[in-house]
């Protein structure tokens, strides 16, 4: 703290004047420190006045609680389904190869008391799809300065608020990724839903296979046009199972459109929340539509529902950069008396299988909370 500003502010404390009030609060606006004087004087059982509210706050020290409590971030029930089933896998941080079958190797037939059948032929069958890793790294900053200060004095401290603030805006940097538009991310980043639960109409390629000609590499969309009803919902799921054979295992959508579905369950009907697995970070409450339940992500966009089915869309993470932490190093080489660390994770969200996922989009009638 600057001396001289310290100086003003003991000496105008003893002027209870207009000017002095005026001065001690252009004081503040410098920079001067708050904390000799108490922040709701006058009200509740702190006193006012000179000897009763200003002495006091010089011999007082303050009643503080231990915790700092985040007021942005968010939950995102998409990412923690996909974190909490994450696959950790292992190798180089070269793209991941997976091989899909897109037609069959073989041709059957029937044949007669003979036992004759044509000649067989050598097929092509499966070929690979290559997904890159998304590296993700969260630099933590620390001031030889801070240190110093926190000394023995620390209400929270700072390297510990900086640390949980790593993992939840790299939480955060994820779900806004998952559920960003098209074309608004970095070629480096995690894949958006809109890429892997697509037909070809956002992204003409997912992974290295270009959708366009190959049916079997798309996924379903449904063009809703019109408010969504439990019964509409029913229809596009069972044409998600009609596809391949298999039933989502969950949907998503955003909080208005959520709230749209819910009003066709309330009040004849009633919905209730699955629990809290202890394999998930939360519980989330779900409307159910044929088996499948419906959940509310505050990051998924407005006049979708994306059903996924996650036998076939899966985050995997590599076993050597799953949340690894580079340690402080000394920044003295650069001519600082200050540390840095970093927070490293690779990742991707891959789809092996497009067709087992379905999208209803252009859900009207949705309205702004």
């Amino acid at each position: 703290m600057d001396v001289f500003l310290v100086g003003l502010l003991l000496i105008f404390r003893s002027f209870k004047t207009s000017l002095g009030d005026l001065t001690l609060l252009l004081l503040q606006q410098l920079g001067a420190i708050l904390f000799l004087g108490p922040q709701a004087l006058g009200t509740g059982i702190e006193p006012s006045g000179a000897l009763g509210g200003n002495e006091l706050s010089y011999v007082t020290r303050r009643s503080y609680l231990g915790y700092a409590y985040a007021q942005i971030w968010n939950t995102s029930p998409t990412l923690v389904g996909l974190l909490s089933a994450a696959t950790r896998e292992p190798g180089g941080l070269d793209n991941m190869m997976i091989n899909v079958q897109y037609q069959a190797g073989t041709v059957p037939t029937y044949t007669t008391f003979t036992g004759n059948f044509p000649a067989p032929q050598r097929l092509q069958m499966v070929q690979p799809v290559a997904y890159p890793y998304a590296l993700t790294v969260c630099p933590i900053p620390v001031y030889f300065a801070e240190q110093l200060i926190q000394d023995d004095q620390k209400i929270q401290d700072i390297i510990d608020l900086r640390m949980t603030d790593c993992g939840n805006s790299t939480r955060d940097l994820w779900a806004n990724s998952l559920w960003s538009t098209p074309g608004s991310l970095p070629a480096n980043a995690i894949l958006p839903i809109s890429n892997l639960i697509d037909d070809g109409t956002n992204f003409s390629t997912l992974g290295t296979i270009t959708r366009s000609g190959n049916v079997w590499w798309q996924s379903k969309r449904y063009n809703v046009n019109s408010s969504i009803t439990r019964l509409l919902t029913l229809l596009y799921i069972v044409g998600v199972i009609k596809q391949q054979g298999e039933k989502p295992d969950f949907g998503v959508t955003g909080p208005s459109t959520w709230a749209q579905l819910a009003q066709d369950y309330i009040p004849p009907e009633r919905y209730t929340s699955p629990g809290v697995s202890p394999t998930y970070m939360s519980g989330f409450d779900a409307i159910e539509v044929c088996g499948v339940p419906i959940y509310l992500d505050p990051y998924a966009p407005e006049g979708s529902i994306w059903l996924f089915n996650t036998n076939y869309i899966t985050a995997r993470i590599h076993q050597m950069a799953d949340w690894e932490m580079i340690d402080f190093v000394s920044m003295l080489p650069n001519f600082s008396l200050n540390w840095i660390a970093a927070v490293v994770h690779a990742m991707q969200i891959i789809q092996t299988k497009p067709r087992a996922n379905g999208v209803l989009y252009n859900i009207t009638g949705t309205i702004s909370l």
